[in-house]
């Protein structure tokens, strides 16, 4: 045992005196005076500058030091930088601070789309062993996007929301950039891939707004967790203005397969840029609406884009219009077929009247106000909260919802609804819906108040689009 540790002591003795035979040579040292001086990690690599602004021509790039004792000027030593880019040969600290701004400037006059790139280094004052927030070298560049304007509506919602502008920044390549997209605090940056396909992303949002399907789509939620409030909530949009009485309050956009996409100019057509709306809602209803698509036709420059603006509704000037329920009896529609129809006229805002209500003799006007709901008929009554239906000699109506001439079908020989202040009874104005609980007794059962015939269960009216 000790002739084995002699020898691997001789042996390891022999490595070491090896070792010095191996030139070695020391780091530089640090000067003792430096201020550590580097560029903050923290800067904008490629800035988006806007072309048409004389005043948008200087980027900041913010320099800090450790040390803050006097006025401090270092040289800025140029790597590479593109031609007619100005970068100055040193910045100055003022004493006492520990920020200091250098202005790099594009030239004042370039066709664009342009890109201006750079590539900066700091050889004195630093100190390569120090932990700062930052590097003594960085590259970048400055991009004046050309600067486009779109006519921009959503198919089939004309009416609703009108036409408005929307200003475009081309980086070149299919590349574009929404700025502050209808007058929120997000912006969009779309690409259109090879294939036609545009793809959409935004700077504002979190890894936690982008929801991923299995077949590669994407649903993008436009919102952000307020936590004052500790809720999702959503910017106003507002494509015509703040000042306009109509916005949008809701907005999500949807990613994938094909579901946005670029359409070339041909034929006298314009270039198009179509995204989807996953969803939206506006102030005047909270009624959601899916899958709609947003068309971006992109005009020459110069021309007027007419800006369409919705008349804005008179509640006092309603024209009544036709309008269709669907309705079901129970939470899964398991009576009566399932849906059913229940054709109305809106005379109001909040008012629907409907004749012969599911497939009755009785004409029914509902009404609501917030969440409640108001339900009157011609002969039928309210007492003591409940709205029962009779015909003028008061005795039950009979309801043939999914009535069919020659066929014979279930059909209702008592009935009435629960009203109360918006509890079980109630206007959903997101869906467009009325809940009404009701109790009713079938084809012929018993119809006194003790019997067990009776059954009790949500009649569902929503609106069909």
């Amino acid at each position: 045992m000790k002739t084995t540790y002699l020898f691997l002591l001789a042996a390891l003795l022999f490595v070491a005196c090896s070792d010095d035979s191996k030139e070695w040579t020391p780091a530089e040292p640090v000067d003792p005076n430096s201020q550590t001086v580097y560029f903050a990690a923290d800067y904008d690599v490629a800035p988006i500058l806007d072309p048409t602004n004389a005043d948008d021509r200087q980027f900041a790039v913010e320099v800090r030091r450790v040390a803050t004792d006097g006025e401090l000027t270092v040289p800025v030593r140029v790597v590479k930088a593109s031609e007619g880019l100005i970068i100055p040969e040193s910045v100055t600290f003022t004493a006492g601070e520990s920020t200091a701004q250098l202005l790099i400037t594009a030239p004042e006059e370039f066709q664009a789309p342009a890109v201006f790139e750079y590539d900066i280094a700091i050889d004195e004052q630093t100190n390569p062993w120090a932990q700062v927030d930052g590097t003594i070298s960085i590259s970048g560049q400055l991009i004046y996007p050309e600067v486009l304007q779109a006519r921009t509506y959503v198919k089939g919602a004309e009416e609703e929301l009108g036409q408005w502008t929307t200003p475009l920044l081309s980086l070149g390549d299919g590349d574009y950039v929404i700025r502050e997209w209808m007058g929120s605090d997000i912006d969009l940056e779309l690409s259109v891939e090879s294939n036609g396909w545009i793809t959409v992303s935004s700077p504002n949002l979190e890894e936690g707004n982008y929801y991923y399907y299995d077949n590669g789509d994407v649903w993008i939620y436009c919102n952000h967790y307020d936590y004052d409030a500790s809720a999702w909530v959503y910017p106003s949009f507002y494509p015509h203005g703040e000042d306009c009485w109509l916005w949008l309050d809701q907005v999500d956009l949807y990613s994938g397969n094909g579901y946005n996409y670029h359409i070339p100019a041909a034929d006298g057509q314009p270039e198009t840029l179509v995204l989807q709306f996953a969803c939206y809602s506006t102030n005047q209803s909270a009624a959601v609406k899916y899958y709609n698509y947003i068309f971006m036709e992109i005009v020459p420059n110069g021309e007027v884009i007419e800006q369409i603006v919705p008349v804005q509704p008179d509640p006092d000037n309603f024209e009544p219009r036709a309008i269709n329920f669907k309705a079901t009896f129970g939470y899964e529609g398991n009576y009566f077929g399932g849906v059913v129809n229940a054709p109305a006229m809106q005379t109001a805002t909040n008012t629907f009247v409907f004749e012969n209500f599911l497939g009755s003799t009785e004409t029914v006007t509902i009404s609501y106000e917030g969440k409640a709901v108001a339900i009157d008929g011609i002969n039928s009554h309210t007492s003591g909260g409940f709205l029962n239906f009779v015909t003028a000699d008061n005795y039950w109506l009979y309801f043939y919802p999914n009535y069919q001439e020659g066929v014979m079908t279930d059909y209702i020989n008592a009935m009435y609804f629960y009203i109360d202040d918006g509890q079980y009874t109630s206007w959903d104005e997101e869906y467009q819906s009325f809940y009404i609980y009701a109790y009713w007794v079938m084809n012929g059962g018993n119809a006194d108040f003790s019997s067990s015939d009776w059954i009790g269960d949500y009649i569902y009216l929503w609106i069909e689009e």
